[in-house]
This record gives structure tokens, sequence and C-alpha cells, in this order.
């Protein structure tokens, strides 16, 4: 795969997916439930989710994880990290036969408490970071 700068350097434009909550809430049943949950619980979903995006023409899709402050913020540091572990494994997975880019997808950190916020935001990049 052709490094990220490089291809920039072209002038391609780089799409990406779109919302994959949105996209995941839209089946039916699936309104209640976190899609970044489904990291863990419904993987082939996600991966269906995935490649959808990537038949469309997306080069770049982001790893299943915005909402993951929530479970850092509630000190659910390991039930976070196997969000992020399985969420970077399916986004590899099904960027792989495309040659497509993955990127991290980090949403806001909990606005309620100034400390939580630190600390949620340096653990979020601690994941992904270790993740790679």
């Amino acid at each position: 795969m052709m490094d990220i700068r490089t291809y920039l350097s072209q002038g391609k434009p780089l799409l990406f997916d779109g919302a994959m909550g949105t996209y995941f809430a839209a089946h039916p049943g699936r309104a209640e439930e976190r899609c970044e949950r489904a990291n863990l619980t419904r993987p082939e979903e996600i991966l269906r989710i995935h490649r959808a995006y990537l038949q469309a023409g997306c080069r770049a899709i982001k790893t299943n994880t915005f909402a993951i402050s929530g479970d850092l913020s509630d000190g659910n540091d390991e039930t976070a990290c196997d969000i992020v572990n399985a969420a970077c494994h399916l986004a590899r997975q099904a960027a792989q036969p495309y040659g497509a880019y993955v990127f991290a997808d980090l949403g806001p950190a909990p606005r309620d408490h100034s400390r939580a916020r630190q600390i949620c935001t340096r653990r979020r990049r601690s994941g992904f970071w270790n993740r790679g």
C-alpha cells in the first residue's frame, strides 16, 4: 500500500466511510445497541458494513470506536481495550483486500469532569498507540 503522505501529495481525493453508528442502528433491533460493542458481539456485521463502504468506493475507513470514551470514563479499561483491539483488527481485515487506509476514530471525551476528560484522552491515545 502506498504511504498516505504520498497518496495525498498526488492530489487525489481520499474518500472515507460514513457514520458507522447510523448504518448499524438502521438494522432492525439495533437502535438501542452501541455499535462499538458490536466489534465483540457481532464482528461479521461490522465487517459487512466496512466492506459495503469499501465496495462503494471508499479508500479509507475508520475503526468502529467513536464512542469508546464512555467505557473509559466509566473505568471499563479492559472492555475498552478489547473493543479497540477488535475494531482495529476488523477494520484492517476489511481494508486489506482493497488496499484501503485505516484511521482511528475517536469521539469527544466526557464533558462532565475535567479530570475524567484528561484521563480518558490519555487512555484513548494509549489504546490506539499500543494497537498500532
